[in-house]
């Protein structure tokens, strides 16, 4: 059988095109800043590519001050940026469910950085949350 070169695949198979997000919610914009406590009402949120090991974006959260409907719109808008994974350790009910409906992964974040919660979550030591309350 001959062997397979990695520009021979088809484009869909590319690393590139299939980089999965990982998102966590920050109230500042680089990795060394503590995880958020809460993810409607975090300043940013910091989308991380767990196979470069770098912040690929910063999103601002607009839905932080909302006093009634932040769940939703911040599930929308980490939809919106084609997120496959959250790291929070607190998330909305209404969010956390329109987030697995649309096939986002979440994992139960922990005190510390944005840093230290990507690493564990890149051991496998993170627990996912499978179905919302």
């Amino acid at each position: 059988m001959a062997e397979l070169k990695l520009e021979e695949l088809p484009k869909a198979f590319s690393l590139e095109i299939n980089m999965m997000k990982t998102c966590l919610p920050s109230n500042g914009k680089d990795l060394s800043t503590p995880l958020a406590n809460s993810f409607e009402h975090c300043a940013y949120f910091v989308i991380v590519d767990p196979n470069q090991q770098k912040v690929v974006k910063i999103v601002l959260n607009d839905a932080q001050t909302a006093a009634r409907g932040a769940g939703i719109q911040v599930a929308q808008l980490i939809i919106d940026q084609q997120v496959e994974t959250v790291i929070s350790p607190d998330i909305d009910s209404i969010a956390l469910d329109i987030l697995l409906k649309a096939g986002v992964r979440i994992y139960l974040g922990i005190d510390g950085t944005i840093q230290e919660n990507f690493d564990l979550f890149r051991q496998g030591r993170l627990v996912e949350i499978k179905i919302a309350n």
